[in-house]
């Protein structure tokens, strides 16, 4: 677990059981950092959502990537302004981006549900993977 005031990174490979561990991961940093519960559970929710697809959309390596390892980057930064902060995370695969099918069914609902629970979502789309970046509603900073 992260033990920093302002920043926490952690790095998994893509596989499934990745998921629960940077969910944990970053639940302990929340709790260490006296986050919110409600602002947390956002968090976690959304941080499980963009592992999960990193995990499972991040197969085809471009070839440009060649041998690199297949890992997920997840960082976070704790930007405060005045009696405010917020989080910035960072999500980061190196595969390559597959457009969601037309009809995906039951699934489909991550990155709607990700652009209603943060105040901010950025996606990059690279020939050497992608990166959400994600900046979470101001809370109160702890005295």
């Amino acid at each position: 677990m992260c033990q920093n005031l302002m920043t926490c990174a952690v790095t998994v490979p893509v596989a499934p059981r990745s998921v629960p561990l940077a969910r944990t991961h970053f639940r302990e940093w929340l709790e260490f950092l006296g986050w919110p519960q409600a602002g947390s559970d956002d968090v976690l929710l959304v941080v499980n959502e963009a592992v999960t697809n990193a995990v499972e959309h991040s197969g085809d390596v471009p070839d440009s990537v060649g041998g690199a390892e297949q890992i997920v980057e997840i960082s976070a930064d704790v930007e405060v302004t005045g009696v405010t902060r917020q989080l910035r995370i960072r999500v980061r695969d190196r595969g390559r981006w597959r457009e969601p099918p037309a009809d995906p069914g039951y699934r489909g609902h991550g990155l709607p549900m990700m652009f209603e629970l943060m105040e901010q979502v950025v996606i990059h789309r690279g020939e050497t993977g992608s990166e959400v970046m994600l900046l979470t509603a101001a809370v109160e900073v702890v005295p």
